[in-house]
């Protein structure tokens, strides 16, 4: 099984599942909000574990961080079940604000996550950056950081017509609907990138390459052939 099918169902299991299953049986003898509460255990402890194994100490591991501690703390603020819907509506929206923030700025954040990823596979930082910040790279991540904020601001709509029309009973029809939501404007984020990616071609030299140049130096010009 590749990864890519293993990361499937285990996405499925610890983000679908095992909290369809918390709220399923523990409702009733839980309450509402207690229950809702605890199905966002697996989750969060799936993304700390994903966390430390891809050692995401960067710019994504911080974002990724910050945004489960916040979301952790108004959850745990809430008081209720309902609330608890709500302001995770709010939270949507304001990271997907907080998106178009860093695309008008031009340091779209989509960027960032992508510099770190190639940082994991080698390339020097500080000229991946330096190349992304060229104005026909930077477009394309303009683009895909915009495709993420609307990835927000749907969610945030879906979810809302689904409280207004189920109550804290649709709670399970959330967790499908979000995930799936998730992974199509994920899908469309990645083709982008790959899109990105592929026009930066040959701008980026790989740190073992320049490693090799570094321990076997060109010939000097004085060297004379014998």
């Amino acid at each position: 099984m590749g990864k890519a099918s293993r990361t499937i169902i285990f996405d499925i299991l610890f983000y679908i599942a095992v909290p369809w299953l918390i709220w399923k049986y523990g409702r009733e003898s839980l309450g509402d909000y207690y229950a809702m509460l605890l199905s966002t255990g697996p989750g969060i402890l799936y993304t700390l574990y994903r966390f430390g194994r891809d050692k995401q100490f960067n710019v994504t591991g911080l974002f990724i961080l910050t945004t489960m501690i916040s979301s952790t703390a108004v959850d745990l603020l809430s008081g209720s079940a309902e609330a608890m819907l709500v302001n995770s509506v709010y939270v949507s929206a304001v990271i997907g604000a907080f998106f178009l923030v860093t695309t008008f700025t031009k340091r779209p954040f989509a960027m960032y996550f992508f510099v770190d990823g190639y940082q994991l596979m080698g390339y020097d930082r500080q000229q991946t950056l330096t190349a992304c910040l060229h104005p026909s790279i930077l477009k394309g991540f303009q683009i895909c950081t915009g495709i993420m904020a609307l990835r927000q601001f749907a969610t945030s709509g879906v979810k809302w017509y689904l409280i207004g029309k189920y109550g804290v009973d649709g709670y399970d029809k959330m967790l499908v609907v979000m995930r799936v939501t998730g992974w199509i404007f994920s899908g469309v984020v990645t083709v982008a990138l790959i899109i990105v990616a592929s026009k930066l071609g040959n701008m980026l030299p790989h740190e073992e390459d320049e490693k090799d140049e570094d321990q076997n130096p060109p010939p000097s010009s004085d060297h004379k052939l014998i």
